[in-house]
């Protein structure tokens, strides 16, 4: 009874204790009779107290059991929407990463390139961009195969990403053998620093290419855009510019960079 009327209150008690209660009620009922010298029905004892236990203990069981499996399904449901998250960042770090070179991919740089060139007009701080192409390297692939080319791409994307200094500037694979590097808040000084120390890392990884029309190593062409924007400026002409220094660069000799600004 004392069961019942505490789980009519909506209060939880668990089954050992449950189990343990009834079996003191029935000890102090018997002493009590017993010291009172008073006569016991046991038939009528073990038939309504036996009866009147065991329906507290299935109603205690039953609710211990289901919150048992509510606590284990909220476990569940916690772990599940965890690894959903990570699933989920996993997917979108993979929807903007290069797979062959690990570098941010085309749809990354677009999105980049799009948030910064707001954030530069907006600020208005300077905002640059470098487009480079290795050179030859048809023939680079024609000469040492296509798996090697890949290897060749990974080093070259490796290297220009290690020649960045600041967290905010943004290397990316922009298609086949071109690359670009993204430079917000910088100035055309700070453009052309990045872009000789990538030639000199590129020179120093020397990847033999004997096919090459410049050096007997893989070398690259740079191409170097530089703006303040404003609303007379847009994203695209921004990067026809990078374009067109870069096709300067390949007809005057290539292995060097050229500026259009």
């Amino acid at each position: 009874m004392i069961i019942v009327i505490i789980i009519s209150f909506g209060l939880r008690v668990q089954f050992p204790v449950c189990l343990l209660i009834i079996c003191l009620a029935a000890v102090t009922t018997i002493l009590a009779t017993v010291s009172l010298n008073w006569k016991i029905d046991w038939f009528k004892f073990l038939h309504y107290y036996g009866l009147g236990s065991a329906t507290t203990l299935i109603i205690v069981g039953l609710i211990e059991r289901q919150d048992r499996f509510a606590f284990l399904q909220e476990i569940i449901v916690a772990h599940q929407t965890v690894e959903l998250d990570r699933l989920n960042r996993a997917l979108d770090r993979v929807s903007r990463e290069d797979p062959l070179t690990s570098l941010a991919n085309r749809r990354a740089f677009d999105e980049h390139m799009h948030r910064e060139w707001e954030r530069a007009k907006r600020d208005q701080q300077g905002i640059a961009l470098l487009y480079m192409d290795v050179d030859f390297f048809k023939l680079y692939n024609d000469t040492y195969g296509h798996n090697i080319g890949d290897v060749c791409l990974r080093r070259v994307a490796q290297t220009i990403k290690q020649a960045l200094r600041r967290p905010a500037d943004l290397a990316a694979r922009y298609g086949g053998e071109e690359f670009v590097v993204l430079l917000p808040n910088t100035d055309i000084e700070g453009a052309i620093d990045v872009a000789q120390r990538i030639l000199r890392h590129i020179d120093a990884l020397a990847l033999p290419h004997s096919r090459s029309k410049v050096a007997t190593y893989v070398t690259l062409s740079i191409g170097i855009t530089y703006l303040i924007p404003n609303n007379e400026n847009t994203l695209s002409a921004f990067l026809a510019k990078a374009d067109a220094a870069l096709y300067k660069s390949k007809e005057n000799g290539r292995h060097q960079y050229q500026l259009d600004i």
